[in-house]
């Protein structure tokens, strides 16, 4: 669990402990433990650039057990180590959302926040905010945090269960509607999004969906999937389906399994488009049914999962 200060880690971290049979584990308190002393005491007399070297330490020996709920301090994020060491691990990493003015009066009862010694309500706000975008890069979700504790834990919970797959667009398909309407049809891209979204919904998906017009974003993507430990990835790689050995070696490398995904049919179009240089490396594949495509594809990653998971 990661979140700015104050929003819930170590309460609702060890409920979901107890509710799953987990061990519960904070970064604080192992450094506490160790040095014999408090946070705050640590940061009087070493400074904050000492303790963000031992959350380092904390985290690398606490990543290395198993079967465990980990809360990890509010800043530890803001090490470019700890965020890299968070996204490699593959463990699932839930942030922790509130608003800042719910936080501020949360934290205005709690005197032991060495960080705040000091600041004022509009320094808060901008820490919180420059904080916003390492919570955004590590976590797998991001919960609304201002609800009760039970109903956190619930959807975390929740979450885990359901089958985690990704949607990757490649290049033209944000002109749907626009791009040769005669072949690809006149609905937009955004009214895709809005269907695969509905689609997740009904088979019970936690869908991500992303577009880019260039190579490397793809590749990037695959990989982070990889990282994040995602069940499944729906792949319209456009034209890149066509000559792209940079997204094949991308999928050969991964464990998720891919599904390259069609709007329309490539075999009964022109000649170059029914050479696929991905699909030797694709779990499978599935074209020509225009949107449902997606679903049907969404439908055939849900049913791998939940036969592993019977396994």
């Amino acid at each position: 669990l990661v979140g700015f200060m104050g929003a819930g880690k170590t309460t609702e971290g060890r409920l979901l402990a107890r509710e799953t049979g987990l061990a519960f584990r904070d970064t604080d308190e192992w450094i506490e433990a160790r040095e014999g002393r408090t946070v705050r005491e640590i940061f009087a007399a070493e400074g904050e650039s000492y303790f963000r070297r031992r959350e380092e330490e904390a985290l690398e020996a606490l990543l290395k057990q198993e079967h465990q709920v980990i809360a990890v301090g509010g800043g530890l994020v803001t090490t470019a180590w700890n965020r890299r060491r968070l996204r490699q691990s593959g463990d699932p990493v839930f942030w922790l959302d509130l608003p800042a003015e719910t936080v501020w009066r949360r934290l205005a009862e709690d005197g032991d926040r060495p960080l705040l010694d000091g600041m004022t309500r509009a320094e808060f706000r901008r820490l919180q905010q420059d904080r916003q975008s390492f919570y955004q890069e590590v976590a797998w979700h991001r919960i609304e945090a201002n609800q009760t504790e039970e109903a956190v834990v619930h959807k975390i919970a929740e979450l885990l269960q359901r089958p985690r797959i990704w949607v990757l667009n490649g290049p033209n398909l944000n002109f749907l509607g626009i791009r040769e309407p005669e072949v690809y049809g006149q609905r937009s891209y955004e009214a895709l999004v809005e269907y695969l979204q509905e689609t997740a919904e009904q088979e019970g998906v936690e869908l991500t969906v992303r577009q880019s017009n260039h190579e490397g974003d793809l590749v990037d993507w695959l990989q982070e999937a990889h990282e994040k430990r995602v069940d499944a990835v729906l792949l319209n790689a456009g034209a890149l389906t066509h000559y792209s050995y940079a997204l094949r070696d991308a999928i050969a490398a991964i464990a998720p399994p891919v599904m390259e995904v069609h709007l329309t049919d490539p075999s009964q179009r022109e000649e170059f488009r029914r050479t696929s240089v991905i699909r030797a490396v694709c779990a499978g594949h599935v074209e020509g049914l225009g949107f449902a495509s997606y679903a049907k594809a969404m439908k055939e990653c849900s049913k791998l999962k939940k036969t592993v998971e019977k396994s």
